[in-house]
């Protein structure tokens, strides 16, 4: 089941007239959406509609020409408006980065640290913590990830699943307001892509704020507070999975595409 609001009605995420180019090609134009705390909106669409893009946008790892996007009321990425608008330092939008974590679709963990180091890593360089307690901190992530006995492993010694679990769990050990999450089950085969949404399951239980872009349908379904359809850069429409899934046209559209291999009366689980 979706994740309940919180009660407070003030969007922590809002995006207004995003606009963004890749030189003269056009990736984002006026995208809008606001997510409140507590919930998980999930971005779905056609390959290169913008979804990734929009996460990269959010977490300050693109620049965009036009809109804003603000966190708890507060602007990311730039200051200034029209001639004046300037976009943060590197050391700023750093600080930015600790407040919206991201996955990735390649868990990008460091080969040469095992799990515990790249969680203990972050910890101690951004947070300042000292040693003994970003251990500590290390330790009670892999445990709500389920690899608490993994500590000591390295990437290589893991599964694609166990890595891709390391990744969330470092991320959320910074404890950010918002976690984007991009594709982190494409890589997998089902049976590891059970084990990290088993994960996203408990963390939306949980109250995690999450933005997810993914193209797993039965799990947008069953999680997601939120789906935004996304097609050609643009955010096309909005609303409840049950909504969207059975009364927008752009939507059941593009779930018909797969409508030979996966019968129409169950979402796709996996497009």
């Amino acid at each position: 089941m979706p994740t309940s609001f919180s009660n407070d009605p003030t969007p922590l995420l809002t995006v207004r007239g995003l606009g963004k180019r890749f030189g003269d090609l056009p990736v984002l134009a006026d995208v809008d959406l606001d997510l409140r705390r507590g919930s998980v909106m999930a971005l779905i669409g056609p390959s290169g509609s913008g979804k990734s893009t929009l996460l990269r946008c959010i977490n300050a790892l693109e620049d965009y020409q036009s809109g804003e996007i603000r966190l708890s009321g507060r602007r990311l990425s730039y200051r200034g408006e029209g001639a004046a608008r300037q976009r943060l330092s590197d050391g700023a939008l750093s600080a930015e980065r600790v407040r919206v974590g991201m996955v990735f679709q390649s868990y990008t963990l460091f080969p040469h640290l095992n799990a515990t180091q790249n969680l203990t890593l972050g910890l101690r360089r951004v947070k300042k913590l000292a040693k003994a307690e970003a251990h500590e901190r290390a330790q009670h992530w892999l445990e709500r990830v389920g690899l608490k006995e993994y500590g000591a492993r390295y990437p290589h010694q893991l599964s694609g699943g166990q890595q891709q679990r390391v990744a969330i769990a470092r991320a959320l050990a910074l404890e950010p307001e918002l976690v984007l999450l991009d594709e982190v089950t494409s890589a997998l085969d089902p049976e590891l892509t059970g084990e990290v949404l088993g994960v996203m399951r408990d963390l939306a239980a949980a109250g995690t704020t999450m933005l997810v872009v993914s193209h797993e349908m039965s799990f947008v379904r069953e999680v997601a507070d939120e789906v935004a359809f996304m097609r050609d850069g643009r955010i096309v429409d909005i609303g409840p999975p049950a909504t969207l899934f059975s009364q927008s046209p752009a939507v059941t559209a593009f779930l018909d595409r797969f409508a030979h291999t996966v019968p129409r009366a169950s979402a796709p689980a996996a497009l």
